[in-house]
């Protein structure tokens, strides 16, 4: 069973440097996410998702929220208006400077959110992102051909760092799981 592991590990290690296969694999997978999660729901609009039923009814109740590649706020913003100011916290990040304009020119003034032009990824490093010119949802740290410019380099932390740089001790809801280590730290 480990030698399977380690040759696994081993072809992963060599297609991951191959360009044109990392581009293909990665709009596999985004069509494959796009499958799974239509399976689930009818659409990813928050209203008919059911995340918006969801964020309406925990949103009172929610205190420390992280909203990871937060685009332009509707995430955010649909906490704020269903917390009943029960909110002490929004870490909010984005990496695309386009849309971090956006975020900073929506909420500004608001004192209960940091925002954070920067991302979330499994090691703490500096990578290149691909926005695309429109602030669009599927700008990315991988480098499409013909798709933004990917010259922004952005600051990532991996979840523990962002955790202990901002003093956090635990979050109530966080949109992204992936990037989580340790679920104990999210309630």
């Amino acid at each position: 069973m480990c030698n399977i592991k380690l040759i696994f590990d081993k072809l992963q290690r060599i297609t991951a440097k191959q360009k044109l296969i990392v581009y293909f694999l990665v709009k596999c997978k985004n069509q494959i996410n796009k499958i799974i999660a239509y399976s689930l729901v009818a659409d990813h609009i928050f209203k008919k998702s059911g995340e918006e039923l969801i964020i309406k009814h925990l949103s009172p109740f929610l205190k420390n929220c992280v909203d990871v590649g937060a685009n332009t706020g509707e995430w955010s913003e649909m906490i704020l208006e269903n917390s009943n100011f029960s909110i002490q916290q929004i870490v909010i990040l984005e990496p695309g400077k386009l849309a971090f304009a956006k975020l900073a020119n929506k909420f500004s003034s608001d004192k209960r959110l940091i925002l954070l032009n920067n991302g979330l990824a499994h090691i703490n490093s500096n990578l290149s992102f691909n926005e695309l010119n429109d602030a669009g949802e599927t700008s990315s740290f991988v480098r499409f051909p013909n798709d933004g410019d990917g010259n922004n380099l952005i600051e990532v932390f991996k979840y523990d760092t962002l955790m202990d740089n901002l003093s956090i001790k635990y979050i109530d809801y966080l949109n992204d799981f992936d990037m989580v280590p340790n679920p104990n730290k999210v309630v």
